[in-house]
Parts: C-alpha cells; structure tokens; sequence
C-alpha cells in the first residue's frame, strides 16, 4: 500500500484531526485514511454513470438461483 508525506499542514488542522480522531475512537492515521475516502464520494452522476455500465456488463449472466447462493452464504 503506497504512503505518501503531507507537508506544512498547519497546527490548527492537526488539532482538529487528532480532535476527531479521539472523539471517534480511532488513531490519527485511521482518522486521515477515513476523511480522505469520503471526501472521493462518487457524484450523482458518476454514481448514475457507474450503475448503467455495471448493468450493461452483468446483461444476461445466468446468476443460477441466487436464493440458494444467499442461504448458502448466510449459513457459513
């Protein structure tokens, strides 16, 4: 998993970081990795545009009897 160094970041974001990183319940590393994935939160419309070509890809594939496939996972 690539790293990569943030350079200059002000005291007073830091403080906030740690702040929330305390608050919920996790490490400053754990806290920057999660605020980082949700500010990369699809668009609606890259949200719209990535469900059309998931459809046009799974078109026609046979997914058998998805009942049993569904007990079968929950069973394990």
């Amino acid at each position: 998993m690539p790293d990569f160094l943030i350079r200059g970041l002000d005291e007073r974001t830091m403080r906030h970081l740690k702040e929330r990183a305390e608050r919920n319940g996790r490490s400053l590393q754990a806290e920057i990795k999660d605020t980082l994935k949700r500010s990369l939160k699809m668009t609606k419309e890259e949200s719209i545009a990535e469900s059309r070509r998931l459809i046009e890809e799974t078109r026609g594939m046979d997914l058998g009897d998805t009942v049993a496939m569904i007990r079968e996972d929950r069973d394990r």
